[in-house]
């Protein structure tokens, strides 16, 4: 009997802390829906490292694109020439203007320039673009992970809360049922059944501890930091 009572104060400091997160969750009125959960996860999008990731391939494709939009000046090949008689002859002046044009000036663009180019930029286009998809649907997908797994958690923190009173109830029950057992006062068979469902109601509480721990972690490893961090943050905004 003491080991469990030790158990249940060990484990309802599990959820204690959380108490502060949403007053509402353990209201009679509970629902699950919250705008906490769209501010948590519009701060998961600030710093996760995945979209930073997705962030950083929309600069390179952006630069890709930039780049094959003004290469085609990279295939302009230049040559200037003076004619030699020319300028042999203009210490002669009846040798002077032999050779025209005086100055050669050639530009070089080839021909597949006009057909290839076209064709890498609009590639370096598509990559740029299908980059911003991918960032976007990364970011909802966060979103709505973190959203999911905020609601997990509050849900399962007020099932944790309804069954500790429920636990409490069937402590009292046990300890009056024992009582009376010690005194002969009921069979054996009431003293087990109570005794079996006190010990119910204790796995429970187990399970559900566990739960909401889990679901704690989850959504602190969506967000990037702890819960008690990112309700500060939201709070301040």
């Amino acid at each position: 009997m003491k080991i469990f009572l030790f158990f249940i104060l060990l484990t309802s400091g599990s959820y204690a802390i959380s108490q502060n997160v949403s007053d509402s969750t353990y209201s009679e009125n509970f629902v699950a829906s919250d705008s906490i959960a769209n501010k948590l996860a519009d701060l998961a999008t600030m710093k996760n490292p995945t979209l930073t990731v997705y962030e950083k391939r929309v600069e390179a494709d952006l630069y890709e694109w930039k780049k094959n939009k003004f290469s085609i000046f990279n295939n302009i090949g230049a040559s200037f020439n003076l004619n030699e008689g020319n300028l042999r002859s203009s210490k002669d002046s009846a040798l002077a203007n032999l050779f025209y044009p005086r100055y050669n000036l050639n530009l070089t663009l080839p021909l597949s320039t006009f057909f290839a180019k076209p064709k890498e930029t609009k590639r370096a286009r598509a990559n740029y673009e299908g980059s911003i998809a991918m960032k976007e649907v990364e970011t909802q997908n966060l979103k709505t992970d973190v959203k999911r797994a905020y609601q997990i958690y509050i849900t399962n923190n007020h099932l944790l809360r309804l069954q500790e009173t429920v636990l409490q109830d069937e402590i009292v029950l046990y300890n009056t049922i024992q009582e009376k057992f010690e005194k002969n006062q009921v069979s054996l068979d009431l003293f087990t059944n109570s005794t079996k469902r006190y010990n119910d109601e204790i796995v429970k509480k187990i399970n559900l501890t566990k739960e909401v721990y889990l679901a704690r972690i989850h959504l602190e490893s969506l967000l990037g930091m702890s819960l008690e961090e990112a309700m500060r943050a939201i709070m301040q905004r």
